[in-house]
Formats: structure tokens, C-alpha cells, sequence
């Protein structure tokens, strides 16, 4: 499934920023942190929604995010997958809020 072991600090939704954002931010996180590789299937989201008992259109939104930054892409009836180049994509992206 998603998460792999104990190969990550568990991460819990909290009501500080919506849901489909803090989804997409895990995602990243996990990219940053070698949990997710290039190429590698991400979870769908129907299991997004299973594992945090969300909706799965909340979920989808969280994942159209990183597909609109280039972060994830599509295979078409196979899943979304981790883009080469997305961690270089998400440590620009992070940097610039900060400039």
C-alpha cells in the first residue's frame, strides 16, 4: 500500500489548511524524502481516501495539484506516477515561497 513501514514519520490531517492541500504536501514530502521514487505509483484516490476517511474528490484535488505542477503524471488506466525530475520540481517550488 502507500505507506511503506516505518520508512516515514506518520503524518496526521489536522484543520490548519484544507484537506486536498495537506494531501498534496504528504505527497511531496514522501518525493523529498525517498518514499516515493521517480516513476513509482502513488497511491490512488480511493486509497488516499480509505487511509485518511476522506472524500475521494478531496483526494483527487490534492493529487490534480501535483499534476498541474508537473510533479505527478498520468498512465491512463493504470494510475498516477512520480515524474522524473519532480523533486527538483518541488524544491523550486518550496524555495520561491520563501523568496
Amino acid at each position: 500500500m502507500y505507506r511503506k513501514d516505518a520508512e516515514h514519520v506518520n503524518e496526521i490531517l489536522n484543520q490548519e489548511k484544507s484537506i486536498y492541500i495537506q494531501i498534496s504536501e504528504m505527497i511531496e514530502n514522501d518525493i523529498l524524502r525517498d518514499v516515493l521514487l521517480e516513476d513509482e505509483r502513488v497511491p490512488s484516490t480511493n486509497e488516499l481516501a480509505k487511509l485518511y476517511a476522506i472524500n475521494p474528490s478531496t483526494a483527487a484535488k490534492g493529487i490534480n495539484i501535483l499534476v498541474d505542477a508537473g510533479i505527478l503524471y498520468k498512465k491512463r488506466g493504470i494510475g498516477m506516477f512520480v515524474s522524473d525530475g519532480a523533486k527538483e520540481v518541488i524544491r523550486t517550488k518550496r524555495k520561491a515561497r520563501f523568496c
